[in-house]
């Protein structure tokens, strides 16, 4: 039992250090204005659960990475157009996923 408290508590210290890394060397990276009025751009308040849904989901950082700089070239709230490429990101490889299930279903496998 305490062998799986410890896991537990690795396994939620891993997920808090993962969104602290994604904001502070992903997302504010990226930063708007120049000098003394550099910003960071604003996250909403439910961006962590947001960010750990997506890494449940198997998103990498690269993938991350990769969204960001899509998004961060729209006019548009730019952690929900993240969010949104990221979706289609998760979508597209269930999609294979399955594609790979029902193909080794019918072989027999």
């Amino acid at each position: 039992m305490e062998e799986a408290a410890r896991i537990t508590r690795a396994a939620q210290l891993d997920r808090e250090l993962f969104a602290a890394d994604f904001k502070a060397e992903v997302w504010d990276s990226w930063t708007h204005g120049f000098g003394e009025n550099e910003k960071t751009f604003p996250l909403p308040d439910d961006w962590k659960e947001s960010v750990l849904r997506f890494k449940d989901a198997g998103i990498t950082v690269s993938d991350f990475e990769y969204a960001i700089e899509i998004a961060m070239r729209k006019k548009a709230d730019k952690f929900r157009y993240m969010c949104g490429v990221l979706w289609s990101m998760v979508s597209e490889r269930q999609e294979i996923a399955m594609e790979i299930v029902r193909g080794e279903s019918a072989d027999g496998a």
